[in-house]
């Protein structure tokens, strides 16, 4: 069996289980990726349903982790979540988007989302792409923007974000990035914030904190409400979702993750 077939079927040893009587954008995100001529795959719909659920018109969860191997279309995810907020969230969205250090977000966003973004109908929708350095971001018509932030403490100031990206969170040795975004995001209800990895290694501290409080979170059965979930499981495979109840205290953030 081929390594994508395999994709296409493996369940995650550990994610949360839709909440089938909410409400989800997952399929709205379905519909940008096929848009994108990047149709998700089934584990992939599994993710977006699940951090798509909504409870009274806000998002149920407002953190995702999820831990997946190499090519296995991380990017097609990251890219479909961002262009549903910014093109399809019913105001302008400033959106923010971080790799393991800003070259490389600025390479990810330049050289992999955009080319995509513009072999897209969605390209009609993009005013004008910032390419010089230090400025790099996507204008959309509507006034939303994606935008690359620098791995600094500092990099954050002065904005107010409605979803961040922390990609290949497995280069954190602390919780740098995560602290400079959260302050953004503090007076916006629905904002979410979203942490995507390939495999970590010993030095990997960030991951290995967000995988245990997650696989412990799934283990428990938390939901949004903080009340256990009978329908939460443990399964064998490799890749799934990992949200973060928004409503828990303290925060218990479902993961899920390969071996």
């Amino acid at each position: 069996m081929s390594s994508m077939k395999l994709l296409e079927v493996s369940k995650p040893r550990y994610a949360t289980p839709r909440t089938s009587d909410r409400e989800t954008f997952g399929g709205k995100v379905e519909l940008i990726s096929r848009g994108l001529a990047l149709p998700l795959m089934p584990w992939q719909q599994s993710v977006v349903d699940v951090f798509g659920e909504q409870i009274e018109g806000r998002p149920a969860y407002r953190e995702l982790v999820l831990t997946v191997p190499r090519q296995s279309g991380k990017t097609t995810l990251i890219l479909a979540v961002m262009l549903h907020r910014a093109l399809y969230y019913g105001r302008p969205q400033r959106i923010a988007y971080t790799a393991q250090t800003g070259h490389d977000a600025r390479q990810k966003l330049l050289d992999d989302f955009v080319p995509i973004l513009e072999r897209s109908p969605f390209a009609s929708l993009v005013e004008r792409v910032y390419r010089a350095n230090g400025d790099e971001a996507v204008i959309f018509t509507n006034g939303s923007r994606i935008e690359v932030l620098r791995n600094s403490i500092s990099s954050g100031h002065g904005r107010t974000l409605d979803l961040a990206i922390i990609d290949e969170a497995f280069a954190d040795e602390d919780d740098v990035r995560e602290q400079a975004l959260l302050p953004t995001m503090a007076t916006k209800k629905d904002a979410q914030i979203l942490i995507v990895s390939t495999a970590g290694t010993e030095r990997s501290l960030y991951l290995k904190r967000k995988v245990d409080q997650g696989r412990a979170a799934v283990d428990a059965g938390h939901t949004s409400s903080g009340v256990p979930n009978r329908r939460t499981t443990r399964s064998t495979g490799r890749r799934g979702a990992a949200p973060c109840p928004r409503s828990a205290s303290p925060c218990k953030r479902p993961q899920s993750s390969t071996p």
